[in-house]
């Protein structure tokens, strides 16, 4: 796992359960540039609104006021690409069909195994490798026409 390229990536975790936090966010933190903990939906979504930095976005299904489901909906309305990883103590298959067309990068169990969910991780973090650089690829491009352009026009 590239744990610098973590480093430089912001992590908004929600989860109802104190001691689920808590527990997550000491094993994480030392590999991300900072983690927001929030303890349900409407205040996940009130942080994701809030800070632009978020990378990847952790969240339990059921919680208290907004349910982890109605959470990730609404932040769907405002960005599509955000790897979003669900945690749950719930294996049923309608509310797993129900994640699957949030886009979800991946689903992990409680009590969480910190090896899968680093796994998990691993593979948000190469859709964000992934989205950087094809942006870097589309400017090298409109650059290579515009240089096309000029030289053509000389």
């Amino acid at each position: 796992m590239d744990i610098d390229g973590l480093r430089e990536l912001t992590l908004l975790f929600v989860d109802d359960e104190a001691d689920i936090r808590e527990n997550i966010y000491s094993i994480l933190a030392p590999f991300f540039k900072k983690i927001y903990l929030e303890k349900d939906g409407e205040e996940g979504l009130h942080i994701f609104c809030e800070h632009k930095d978020i990378d990847i976005i952790l969240t339990d299904i059921m919680m208290p006021k907004m349910s982890g489901i109605e959470m990730v909906k609404k932040i769907r309305q405002a960005n599509g690409d955000i790897p979003i990883i669900f945690e749950t103590a719930f294996s049923e298959s309608e509310m797993i069909l129900e994640t699957i067309k949030l886009n979800i990068i991946g689903y992990v169990l409680k009590p969480v195994d910190i090896e899968e969910l680093l796994e998990v991780i691993e593979r948000a973090k190469a859709l964000i490798d992934a989205k950087k650089l094809q942006e870097k690829l589309k400017d090298i491009n409109i650059f290579l026409q515009e240089e096309v352009a000029k030289k053509t026009k000389m």
